[in-house]
This record gives structure tokens, sequence and C-alpha cells, in this order.
């Protein structure tokens, strides 16, 4: 069969990625209180508290694509409220797939979970009268409302058998959080794990991949990161928020983000944001049981505290600050923020002090540090295991890990000696643009790389369904990166992206697999087949 010239492939596939139509929506309200969504026939642009673009791309390119702008001649409360109304509106459909996919692998809300954010809620509205002196506060109240316009209008919209429970939404909303709210009310215990199993345990808790890479020539910095959970999570979005609230806490209105539907935050995490900070985030392993205890629902949950740090927040410090309020304890993460202003390019490349800023928490503690010195030599790498030297030893993990002798797995429990420390000591240097940033956030050769010690779980981007002990239907699923000059020095912020597991390893992920056949998959296809794709902002990204 005759190849295609490499142009023509290039324009079917831009074809492709421009086959479905825009669609756009505006949300108004009357004085009765009455919302009403129109998808054409506007009238009078100042009548609309919010407008969105909905473009429904997943079956072609694995990415869904929604932007949306408020109009800030209403309250901010009403353009939270409306930003969520619109979003339900027009991705429902996504919503009830994903959020059915979710519950094959995750499962219902257990009671004390839903309890729990039930009274998480209750704690937020409770602090009404502080919200004028508390601005994260204020900030938890809006996302609250954008949470409740969210949930209420998918449930107004959708037909009996799809509705989905306020509480219950938050599986979708919170799935990060879940984790570690179960974990308090069921604690594993980790004495009476064998080597086998804390070693399956280590890999089912390792989520996400990250790197940020200075350029040889010092002429540019790469950020990218990939995702790992269960393989029909795939029902992509990749989001634009321009939200023009008036109060000044407010300091940032537009973030571009990957997520899902009917989730507010990425989860991922992926963002970029119009103050030029990138945020992203891998999640840390925990061994330490006890600490459990201190989760509350007194807090403001992970996905919360992102949102509110995007919007509060000028710089990488800033965000650290306002991340380290109200810790929930749960979705125990390193989120580094990359703050893009703070590096000038030119003869001499200046990366200045706070330009790259670490947060690491556990239940009942946060860690700071600056760690812009690593990557002025080089390359922040990240792979779930904590950085931070108090997170770590109040982690446990090498203590646990290694508590008894025929379980010794110091290699994998260890910072500096993990499989994918060395995988991306060994190789950072192999990026020196985009595609070849691609190809190593793609990277698994497990079969060959001693690295890996033959396990398809142990590189870059995993395929657990090619475990040859324990196939499961999990593994990197979609890789999202940039550079800080292709977001910085043009009007179009450019983001790369990729759905799907990697295919740098044979055979392909399919759900006809034996690790994948029973897994509930709707709205994605059998043999995901995704072309790498791009994604720029909409709106005005100067402030």
């Amino acid at each position: 069969m005759k190849s295609f010239p490499s142009f023509l492939l290039i324009f079917l596939i831009i074809y492709s990625i421009k086959c479905e139509e825009e669609i756009e929506a505006r949300i108004r309200i009357d004085g009765k209180g009455k919302w009403t969504i129109e998808r054409k026939d506007f009238t009078e642009e100042y009548l609309y508290v919010a407008t969105a673009f909905y473009t429904p791309n997943l079956d072609e390119v694995g990415w869904d694509f929604l932007s949306i702008t408020t109009n800030n001649k209403f309250s901010d409360e009403l353009q939270a409220e409306a930003a969520g109304r619109l979003e339900a509106s027009l991705t429902k459909e996504r919503i009830f797939n994903h959020y059915t996919n979710m519950l094959s692998t995750a499962g219902h809300l257990k009671e004390e979970t839903a309890g729990f954010f039930k009274r998480q809620e209750e704690f937020i509205l409770s602090k009404k009268d502080e919200y004028s002196s508390d601005s994260v506060l204020y900030n938890a109240y809006l996302l609250y409302l954008q949470f409740k316009g969210l949930r209420e209008q998918y449930n107004e919209e959708v037909e009996e058998s799809k509705k989905i429970d306020d509480i219950e939404f938050n599986v979708v909303n919170s799935f990060g959080d879940v984790f570690d709210i179960d974990s308090k009310y069921r604690k594993p215990n980790f004495d009476e794990m064998d080597k086998d199993e804390i070693y399956e345990y280590f890999l089912l808790n390792n989520h996400c991949s990250g790197m940020i890479k200075l350029k040889y020539d010092l002429s540019d910095v790469f950020f990218g990161h990939n995702s790992w959970y269960y393989l029909n999570m795939m029902t992509r979005i990749f989001k634009e928020y321009n939200f023009n609230f008036n109060d000044k806490s407010i300091k940032t209105h537009n973030v571009m983000f990957s997520s899902y539907p009917g989730s507010l935050a990425s989860n991922d995490d992926f963002y970029y944001t119009s103050k030029g900070l990138v945020v992203i985030e891998t999640t840390n392993s925990n061994y330490n049981s006890s600490c459990y205890d201190l989760i509350t629902e007194e807090s403001l949950l992970c996905w919360q505290r992102v949102q509110i740090s995007n919007r509060m927040s000028q710089s990488a410090k800033e965000w650290t600050e306002v991340f380290s309020k109200y810790n929930s304890g749960t979705y125990n993460n390193q989120y580094m923020v990359l703050d893009t202003k703070r590096i000038e390019f030119g003869n001499y490349t200046k990366i200045k002090d706070n330009t790259l800023m670490i947060i690491e928490q556990i239940p009942g503690f946060v860690e700071v540090n600056d760690v812009t010195d690593h990557l002025k030599f080089g390359y922040w790498p990240s792979y779930n295991l904590p950085y931070g030297k108090e997170i770590n030893k109040y982690s446990n993990i090498t203590q646990t890990v290694n508590s008894k002798p025929e379980r010794k797995m110091e290699l994998y429990s260890m910072y500096d000696t993990c499989s994918r420390a060395n995988i991306m000591r060994r190789d950072n240097n192999k990026i020196n643009d985009i595609e070849t940033m691609k190809d190593f956030m793609q990277y698994n050769d497990f079969r060959n790389d001693p690295f890996s010690h033959g396990e398809p779980g142990e590189s870059i981007a995993s395929r657990y369904d090619l475990r040859e002990k324990n196939p499961i239907c999990y593994g990197a699923f979609d890789t999202k990166l940039s550079s800080v000059r292709e977001v910085k020095e043009s009007e179009k912020k450019t983001i790369y992206l990729y759905s799907g597991a990697t295919r740098k390893v044979e055979p392909p992920m399919t759900f006809n697999s034996d690790a994948c056949v029973n897994v509930t998959h709707i709205g994605i296809p059998d043999t995901p087949n995704n072309p790498w794709i791009t994604f720029n902002n909409k709106f005005n990204f100067d402030e």
C-alpha cells in the first residue's frame, strides 16, 4: 500500500481536528432567579452572565475543548454559578459517560466518605461570616457555587436514569481526594503485607510522571506531565476558564488546564495561568497509616485549594503560600509551580530564585522548597516519591517498605534511586525540542531497559496492561506538554496534547486485551489511536 506524503498526512490530521463544529452557548438569569441557556439567536451581550464555546472532538482526537468566559457586570456569585450551569448543559453526555466509567473501577462513594464530603461542604457554608476577611474561604465559596450550578443543571437536563446524587458528584470532581478520605476510614495495614503485596501496593499507588527541563543551550524550558490511573479515564476535556470576578483577592482571571467532564479542576494536574504560572503534580506515596487520623472535613479539599491558588497568585512563592492554608490532607501530591516570568532568555539567560517552587503535603503537614537550582543545572523530575526531607520522614516510605528483611526494596522506595529517577537522569539530555520532549514523556522500553526491571509499570509512561503477572487496565493514559517560549512569547499559548496509552511499546493498548476486556469504557474506542494535537487559548491572556 502506497504511503501518504507527509504534508497530506498533516493536512488530514488538521482536518480531522476541525471536523466537529464549535457550539456556542450563553446563559442569562431573569429577575425571578430563573436561568435560561441559549444556543442561537442571541440578544444583547450585556444580558448574558457567561458565554461558552464547546467543541466535542473526543471521538476524533481524544479531547473535547471547552472555553468559558464570564461577564463582570454581574456579581461574582452569579458568574460562578452561571459557569457551572453552562458547562453542565454542554457536556452532560460526557459527564454521564465519565461517571459510569469511573464507577466501574472506583465504585460508588462509601458511606463514611460520602458523609465526609457532606460535612466538608457544610464547613465552607458555615464560614459565611468570615468571607469578607478571609479571601481563601470566599474563593472556596465561589467554587462551591460553581459546583452547585454544575450538578443542579446537569440533573435538571438529564433523564431520571442518568441523574447523579449531589454528594456522589464528588466521585467525578474530587476523585484524587477520595483516595485518602477512604484511607481515613480503612487504613492499609502495611505490617501484614509480604514483599509481593507491598510491591503491588507501591505500583498501584503511583500516579503520574512529570518533567521540567532546561534546554542544553539555555534557550528554552520544557515542561510535561502524564497521568496514571485506570485506562478508562480517557474521557478528556481541555478547558479554558476566563472568569472576570470583581473581588480584589482574585489576581488571575484566565487559566488553561487538562480536565474531565464534571470536574472543575484538572485533577491530573496540568495548568497554565495568565500570570505565567505552570502548575503540575505527581502523587506522593504515603506509608504512615496513623497520619490519616489528621484528615479533617474542616478544611479545603486539594482540588479547591489548587484552583484558589491559581486565582489568587501572581508568583510561584505566592502560590505555595495560598495552597498551604486549610490543608485537608487529601490527594497528597508534590506540586511543581514554575514562574515563567522569572526566566529571561538571551545571551546570558537568567533564572531567578523562586522560579521553581515545590510544595508537598501529607495530613497535618506541608513542606515548601525552592528547587530552582536543580532547574538551573538541568532539570527537575517528579515520580511519586517525596523530595522534602520532613515529608519523606513523616511518610514512612523507606522505613515501611524495608521494615522486614524479606521485603527490602530500597531501590524502589528512595527518591534518587527509583526506576524513573534513573531513567530520567540518564535520558533527560535527549530533550532539545518539542518532538524529543514528546518522545521522552511517552517513553517505555521495559523489555530492554535495565532500570525497568522487566516491569512495564516502572517507566515514564507506564503500561500495567502489559504485565505478565497480574496485568490490569491501568497506566499512563495521556501527555500534556509545552515550553516556556511556546506559552510566553506569543499571543497563542500552545499546549501539546495526547490522549491514550503510549505507543512506544508494543502491542498497542486495547480494551479487547485480557487486562481490559471487562472494563467499562463508554464513549472511548476499543483501541484508541489518537494523534498529537495542539490547544491555543481562545480568550485574551493579557491582564
